[in-house]
C-alpha cells in the first residue's frame, strides 16, 4: 500500500501498461533494440487478489471459491489448507500467464529477451522462470537458501547457459566504503552458487555542477571515477571476466536435485503473506543446504512445474536436458502431486537415490483431490520409503541426509577440515572436469581436497591468467578420486582442472631457494600528487622511513587519490636471476566484527589500503588488491640498482571526511512518496580510513 502499482495478476491491466508505456519505450530504441527487458525483484508486498480472481479460480481449479473464502483467514474444516493451496497455486499461475508471458512476448517481438528476478511477491515460483528467457538472482549468502541459487537452478534446468546476479548491493554497507577486495570476495560467493554473469550495483549518475563527491545511490557501491581505486579496476574486471567465462563452459555438474515443495508452501499462505519463494525456503529449513554443502555435495532446486516441463527419468538419473542428477532430496515434504511421486518412484527403481528427511509425502494436494488419488500417494510413498524392499531412504533429520547419500555416491569435493568455509562449483566439459573453489573466510585455510575426478590436475589463476601443473596427488584416495593438498589465503580462490595433458608443476621444477628476503619497509619517497578530482588538496612529497597510514599524518590525513611510492633497491646477480620472485606486502589481519552495515564486507584489515600497481624498472609487474598480497616480479630485476615504483590508491572517504557530506532537499520527494530512501550509515564517512602501504614489504623467492 505504498503507492499505485501495476496489477500484475490482471491480464488487461498489464496489457494496458505495455501498450501505453513499455512498448513505446522499447520501440523508441529501434532499430537497436535492447539485449533484454528486465524485471527487478518482485516487491509488491501482499499482492494476493485481483478483480478477475474468482472467475479465474473457477476456471483453473474447477470450483467456486466464494463460499469458502473464510478458509483464507481461519479454520474451515479439514480441507482448509487445501483451499489455501488452490488459492496460492492460482495466484502463481495468474502471475506467470498475465505478467511474465506478456512481457516475454513484448521482448521477443522486438528481438529482445526477457530477464527477471522471479521471486518475492507476487507469488512467483521456480517454475515462473519458464515464462522468461534469462533467470537472474541476487544475494551473497551462499551457505543457505537464497535467490541466487534459485535463479542458477532455473538456468541449469532450462538449459540456459548464462545466469546473472544483482551483485554488490549495499557493498560494505555505505556508499564509498566498498573496496576491490570487497568486490572480489563477494563475487566469489555468487560464482560458487552457479552465477556466471555479474550485474554491478551500481553506477550512479551525477549531474553537472553537483558538489564533490557527486551523487550516489543509497544501496549501491560507487563504481565510477569518484573512487580512487579505479586504477586496478581493469585487473578486477579481468578476474571477473575469466571466472565468468570459465563457468559458462560445458554443463553444470551438481549432484543433488533438492525438491521445492510448492504445494506445502501454498497451503501455508495467508492474506498479505504470499511469497512462494520465501515459503519453499521455510519448508526446506535452515539445516539441509549447509549440511549438503559441508559434506561435499552441491545442488540445484527443482519443483513440480520444472519437472513437468523439462524433466524426465533417464535410467538412474533425473534428467533436465543434458543435466543429470543422481540424487533427489525431499526435506520435510508433506504434499506432492501424484505425477511427481510416480516419477520419483521410477527414478528410484532405475537406480537413482531418493532421500526423504523429517517426513515422507502423504497428502495429495488440492481441495478436489479424490480419495483414490490420496490412496495412491500413500501407497507409492510407503512403497518407496518403508519396508524391506524400499528403494528410497528415509532419515529422521536433515543432518543425516548427506551420510545417507554417501553410501551410494562419494562427495564431489570432500574437504578435510573447515569445510564450511570452502565453497565450490563444478562444471563438466569435453576437455575435463573444472572446479572453482573459494575460501569464503578471513582466515587462511590449509586442507586436503578429495575430488571425484581423475586425470592430471592443473591450477588456473584467474587473477593473473596463469595456467600451471597442479600439486602432486596425495595417496589414499579411492577409485575415481584424486586428493590434493591445497592452501588458500583469506578470500582467495582457485580453479582446478582435471584433464589429459600433464603440465609441469613450477614448484617441482624450481624448488624454493635459500635467498634471504630483502626488506623494503623503509626509505620510501612518497608523492601525494594525484588527488581525487574535485577535492581540495595541495600536492606534497613525504619521506617515509617507516611505512605508516596516510591518515596518521596531518598533512595527508584527508588525501584521497593515488600516491606514488618510489625506492631504489640493489640486488646481486643471484637474486636478480632467481625464479619465483615476488614483492610481498604482508598478510591481512582478520577483523573481529563485520561492521559496515547490511551489505557484504570482507572482514580483513588489509596491508594494502586499498589498491596498488607495481612497476619494476619501468615495467608494470601487476596489481594487488586481495590476498595473497604479492606480485610476481620474476625476470624484472637486474644485478645492481633497480627502481621500484608503486602507485597506491585508497577510497574517497578520507577526502569526504574533510568536509560535511553534501545533503540535498528531499522535502518534495518525501511529501509525495513518504520518507523511504534517505542515505543510511553516512556517519562512517566522517572519519578518515587507514590508507597506503602498511607493511611489511619485502622481496622474496617462493
Amino acid at each position: 500500500a505504498d503507492g499505485n502499482v501495476i496489477d500484475q495478476l490482471s491480464k488487461s491491466a498489464v496489457q494496458h501498461y505495455i501498450t501505453q508505456v513499455a512498448a513505446k519505450e522499447v520501440e523508441a530504441t529501434a532499430p537497436n533494440f535492447p539485449h533484454s527487458i528486465f524485471c527487478d525483484s518482485l516487491e509488491v508486498t501482499g499482492e494476493d487478489w485481483t478483480p478477475e480472481f474468482l472467475a479465474e479460480f473457477q476456471k483453473r481449479r474447477g470450483y467456486d471459491l466464494t463460499p469458502l473464502l473464510p478458509a483464507l483467514y481461519g479454520e474451515l474444516g479439514p480441507k482448509t489448507l487445501e483451499i489455501r493451496r488452490d488459492w496460492g497455486k492460482t495466484l502463481t499461475e495468474m502471475f506467470d500467464d498475465n505478467f511474465n508471458k506478456q512481457f516475454k512476448a513484448l521482448a521477443n517481438s522486438h528481438q529482445s529477451l526477457f530477464r527477471e528476478q522471479a521471486y518475492g511477491s507476487p507469488s512467483a515460483g521456480l517454475m515462473s522462470y519458464l515464462s522468461t528467457d534469462l533467470p537472474e538472482g541476487e544475494g551473497f549468502q551462499w551457505h543457505g537458501y537464497r535467490a541466487t541459487r534459485y535463479a542458477s537452478s532455473a538456468s541449469h534446468l532450462m538449459g540456459v547457459p548464462v545466469t546473472s546476479s544483482e551483485t554488490f548491493t549495499w557493498l560494505h554497507g555505505t556508499v564509498f566504503r566498498g573496496t576491490p577486495l570487497d568486490i572480489k570476495a563477494e563475487a566469489d560467493l555468487h560464482f560458487i552458487q552457479g552465477v556466471n554473469q555479474l550485474v554491478c550495483h551500481g553506477y550512479p549518475y551525477t549531474a553537472e555542477g553537483a558538489p564533490f563527491p557527486g551523487w550516489s545511490f543509497y544501496a549501491a557501491g560507487v563504481f565510477n571515477e569518484q573512487n580512487p581505486w579505479y586504477l586496478v579496476m581493469p585487473d578486477v574486471t579481468k578476474y571477473l571476466q575469466r571466472v565468468s567465462a570459465l563457468l559458462r563452459q560445458g554443463e553444470p555438474a551438481n549432484d543433488v536435485a533438492l525438491y521445492l515443495a510448492d504445494d506445502d508452501a501454498w497451503a501455508n499462505f495467508r492474506p498479505g503473506s504470499i511469497s512462494l519463494s520465501d515459503g519453499v525456503g521455510r519448508q526446506l529449513g535452515q539445516q539441509i543446504i549447509p549440511s549438503l554443502l559441508d559434506h561435499g555435495y552441491n545442488m540445484d532446486f527443482f519443483d513440480d512445474g520444472m519437472l513437468d516441463a523439462k524433466g524426465k527419468v533417464d535410467g538412474g538419473a533425473l534428467a533436465f536436458g543434458a543435466v543429470k542428477y543422481k540424487t533427489v532430496v525431499l526435506a520435510g515434504v508433506e504434499r506432492m502431486p501424484l505425477s511427481t511421486l510416480k516419477s520419483l518412484e521410477a527414478f528410484a527403481n532405475a537406480g537413482g537415490t531418493v532421500v526423504a528427511s523429517r517426513s515422507i509425502p502423504s497428502i495429495a494436494p488440492g481441495y478436489k483431490a479424490t480419495d483414490a488419488e490420496q490412496k495412491q500417494v500413500e501407497e507409492i510413498s510407503n512403497r518407496l520409503f518403508k519396508g524391506a524392499g524400499a528403494k528410497g531412504i528415509f532419515v529422521q533429520s536433515d543432518g543425516e541426509v548427506a551420510a545417507a547419500i554417501a553410501k551410494h555416491l562419494a562427495p564431489d569435493v570432500a574437504i578435510s577440515q573447515n569445510s564450511s568455509q570452502i565453497g565450490f562449483i563444478h562444471r563438466h566439459t569435453d576437455g575435463g572436469e573444472l572446479y572453482f573453489l573459494a575460501n569464503t573466510s578471513n582466515q587462511p585455510q590449509e586442507f586436503t581436497a578429495t575430488f571425484r575426478a581423475t586425470g592430471h590436475p592443473e591450477v588456473w589463476d584467474a587473477l593473473t591468467g596463469k595456467v600451471e601443473g597442479g600439486p602432486q596427488a596425495v595417496a589414499g584416495a579411492g577409485s575415481g578420486e584424486t586428493s590434493l593438498k591445497l592452501s588458500l589465503a583469506p578470500y582467495e580462490s582457485r580453479i582446478i582442472v582435471f584433464g589429459d595433458r600433464a603440465l609441469p608443476n613450477p614448484a617441482a621444477a624450481h624448488p624454493p631457494t635459500n635467498l634471504p628476503a630483502i626488506d623494503l619497509s623503509t626509505g620510501w619517497t612518497v608523492k601525494f600528487d594525484k588527488p581525487l578530482k574535485g577535492t581540495e588538496f595541495q600536492p606534497v612529497t613525504e619521506t617515509m622511513e617507516k611505512l605508516t597510514s596516510w591518515s596518521d599524518n596531518p598533512k595527508t590525513k584527508h588525501f584521497s587519490g593515488t600516491a606514488t611510492y618510489e625506492k631504489t633497491v640493489n640486488v646481486n646477480a643471484a637474486t636478480a636471476g632467481a625464479p619465483g620472485l615476488v614483492i610481498s606486502f604482508g598478510e591481512g589481519k582478520p577483523e573481529a566484527g563485520r561492521g559496515g552495515g547490511s551489505g557484504y564486507h570482507a572482514a580483513l584489515d588489509a596491508p594494502v589500503r586499498d589498491a596498488a600497481v607495481v612497476f619494476v624498472n619501468g615495467k608494470r609487474a601487476g596489481a594487488v588488491f586481495s590476498p595473497p598480497y604479492e606480485v610476481n616480479i620474476t625476470g624484472l630485476l637486474k644485478a645492481g640498482e633497480n627502481q621500484i615504483t608503486i602507485e597506491v590508491a585508497n577510497t574517497s572517504v578520507n577526502a569526504i571526511a574533510a568536509k560535511d557530506y553534501p545533503t540535498y532537499d528531499y522535502k518534495a520527494v518525501t511529501k509525495e512518496f513518504g520518507n523511504r530512501f534517505q542515505p543510511q550509515g553516512m556517519e562512517v564517512l566522517s572519519v578518515p580510513l587507514p590508507s597506503g602501504l602498511l607493511g611489511p614489504v619485502k622481496i622474496e623467492a617462493k
